[in-house]
């Protein structure tokens, strides 16, 4: 079985710049509650599979705590 997108990058990712961590999360967002997107400084979504319902999910709650969601 393959990598998915985000593991598959997440080395490649953090050699751009060492000095930030840099994390890959393969759970589903729909298990994840609006604050789980808080901790972070910047939000990438890499499967084009997450539903439109997911990704305005992710856009809500990262707008609400000023992270940047690309």
């Amino acid at each position: 079985e393959g990598k998915n997108r985000a593991e598959a990058s997440l080395q490649r990712a953090q050699a751009l710049n060492p000095n930030v961590e840099v994390t890959a999360d393969t759970e589903p967002v729909s298990t994840k509650p609006p604050e789980f997107f808080e901790a972070f400084d910047v939000v990438c979504v890499t499967e084009y599979r997450c539903s439109l319902a997911g990704l305005k999910l992710i856009n809500d709650a990262c707008r609400q705590k000023q992270v940047k969601f690309y």
